[in-house]
């Protein structure tokens, strides 16, 4: 948190700002995890199908969470956006 102490005031506040509100993003996002197989059935999902929408968000997850933070480190985050659109 050294590094948090050495901000002036306004970019401490913007930091506390993006803080919350990535925080929020990802508790709404997390959130809605649990009504997506109800909503998969109720569009005439099968089982089947709500396992294979769950499975593949998780694995996708896994798979790309790595090398995309890695590219956006070493090449641009822009790209990284642009690729996730």
């Amino acid at each position: 948190m050294k590094v948090f102490q050495t901000l002036e005031g306004q970019q401490r506040q913007n930091l506390l700002i993006l803080f919350t509100v990535g925080l929020l993003f990802w508790s709404s996002l997390t959130s809605l995890l649990p009504t997506l197989p109800q909503y998969i059935e109720d569009l005439g999902g099968t089982k089947q199908q709500v396992g294979l929408v769950m499975g593949c968000f998780a694995i996708g997850l896994l798979l790309f969470r790595n090398p995309l933070g890695r590219m956006a480190d070493l090449r641009s985050r822009k790209l990284v956006v642009i690729i996730g659109t």
